[in-house]
């Protein structure tokens, strides 16, 4: 009997210490996990505080290097809180202009069908650059629909003045059919402005810590004055060119700038079975070309 009472007072003794324990680290748990809530929250806030600033940041920059216009100094997203609890905040955001004398109205309902475009363009390109890191990616889908001949060149424009910041470390900028409604004026506007463009890029660009940037600018088009102006002016080693022959065929040629074409592959349209074949060339060393059929 009295081992019984003596291992009955042991076991009672052993969960007393037992619950104590699990009553202290519930309680550490508890404030921890309080800690690392409290942590969290201030971190989320900081986080959203820092991003919001570089995006307007360059938003700031790039309003002012591309618009053109003076009744509107620049743009800005505002982020306010709108409901704030334990669990959750609640954002709510508004693109604001900043006209004359500093004064800060809502963009909405207040400027152009231009102006709107411009500013979602280049909200695109500030998140793109803020949260796409070195592989920062925009897509736009018929971005001229149903505009006129000056607001596409504008669009452009656009295009060309911020290949560089949505890029990345390789900045790529593709146009299909540029001058499309355009006249021969603003036609020659845009070959003298994409040929400015790449001297300057064949001079040179680095980003802000020194690194050399790629840059690479793939242009579609039927416009022979457009071809002529950017062959004189870039002086390209060579253009790809794509044309049908009068029974059907589709022709790929390498034309180079001193008019020697070069037929890289043909395709037959009107077979039962298209076909597509290969011609590849080499240059020896005496600088000729050498064509040979190649499977």
């Amino acid at each position: 009997m009295k081992q019984a009472e003596k291992l009955y007072h042991d076991v009672m003794v052993d969960r007393i210490i037992t619950q104590e324990m699990i009553a202290d680290l519930q309680t550490d748990s508890f404030q921890d996990l309080e800690k690392y809530m409290q942590c969290l929250d201030i971190s989320i806030i900081q986080f959203h505080t820092e991003k919001m600033a570089a995006i307007n940041s360059i938003l700031d920059d790039l309003w002012r290097k591309v618009y053109n216009g003076s009744d509107i100094q620049t743009i800005r997203i505002k982020s306010e809180c709108v409901t704030s609890t334990e669990k959750r905040k609640a954002y709510d955001y508004r693109v604001v202009m900043i006209v004359n004398d500093g004064v800060e109205l809502d963009m909405r309902d207040r400027c152009s069908a231009g102006q709107k475009m411009l500013a979602c363009i280049l909200i695109r390109i500030a998140l793109a650059d803020v949260f796409g890191g070195m592989c920062s990616i925009i897509a736009l889908d018929e971005p001229t629909t149903n505009l006129d001949a000056i607001k596409m060149l504008a669009c452009i424009l656009i295009r060309i003045a911020l290949a560089d910041v949505f890029g990345g470390m390789c900045s790529i900028i593709a146009l299909d059919e540029p001058t499309t409604n355009l006249d021969a004026i603003k036609v020659h506007h845009i070959a003298a402005m994409l040929n400015s463009l790449v001297a300057v890029r064949r001079r040179g660009y680095s980003t802000s810590d020194g690194q050399k940037k790629p840059f690479q600018m793939i242009i579609i088009t039927h416009d022979d004055h457009l071809v002529d102006k950017l062959m004189i002016g870039s002086k390209p080693e060579f253009i790809y060119v794509l044309e049908k022959d009068s029974y059907g065929i589709s022709h790929v040629k390498r034309q180079f700038s001193d008019g020697a074409e070069y037929v890289i592959i043909f395709i037959s349209t009107y077979a039962t079975h298209p076909k597509t074949i290969t011609f590849r060339h080499s240059e020896d060393a005496n600088g000729h070309i050498h064509v040979r059929h190649g499977r």
